[in-house]
């Protein structure tokens, strides 16, 4: 077999392998990198949001990452226009997403793919919230966070699994709603504890998902 055709074959197969940042959508249900479904809209109390990003949030265990959840990132018609005016880079893009606004305008979807122990999540989600200096109504805010997902998503022992979803909305400049499969959305304000929740998945140096911030970036710029 000569060299050129072995770099024939390499090319072919790499191309048949890549990954994409593009979703695939058909008949209103979008596959992200890891063939995870999302809805491609939801309608909110008086808003719809549409699906601009995916991506995976991985954990390093043993020397191989595994996929924990998927991410699915909404946004408003608004919201969208409002960033497309503006210039959009990776280093950008959750000011843009962050910044105020009057109505529900952000969403982000969980999709767990393996089983977690509760107490572990829980202490994920609200480590990455933490702050170095947070004054006395962020942490009494982010404590009731944290008390809501635990009797949402039950107490140490119980496994998470690929039927649970999360969501977060986001509305105002200083509140965020969370949600564990379609319940009744409770409600938190805090305008940092907004913002931060917002960075965890849009942030380039904070993102728990580097290829979801590529993904909206990418996808952003054509909707």
């Amino acid at each position: 077999m000569n060299l050129f055709f072995c770099l024939i074959l390499l090319v072919l197969f790499s191309l048949c392998f890549a990954s994409s940042n593009e979703d695939v959508c058909t008949n209103g249900v979008c596959k992200g990198q890891n063939g995870f479904p999302f809805t491609r809209t939801f309608n909110t109390a008086n808003s719809v949001l549409k699906l601009v990003g995916t991506g995976i949030r991985r954990k390093n265990l043993l020397l191989v990452d595994v996929d924990v959840y998927s991410v699915g990132f909404y946004l408003s018609e608004k919201k969208i226009k409002a960033i497309q005016k503006s210039i959009i880079s990776s280093s950008g893009i959750n000011k843009a997403i962050g910044g105020y606004s009057d109505d529900i305008q952000v969403g982000i979807v969980l999709k767990f793919l393996r089983a977690v122990d509760t107490k572990k999540i829980v202490n994920a989600i609200g480590d990455s919230l933490q702050i170095k200096v947070p004054d006395k109504e962020y942490v009494s805010e982010l404590e009731s966070f944290k008390s809501h997902l635990t009797n949402l998503v039950g107490k140490s022992g119980t496994k998470l699994n690929d039927e649970i979803e999360f969501m977060f909305k986001s509305k105002n400049n200083d509140e965020f709603g969370l949600s564990v499969n379609k319940s009744k959305i409770q409600w938190f304000k805090n305008s940092q504890l907004r913002l931060n929740l917002i960075e965890v998945y849009s942030d380039k140096e904070k993102s728990v998902s580097l290829d979801l911030v590529d993904s909206l970036v990418s996808n952003i710029k054509t909707l």
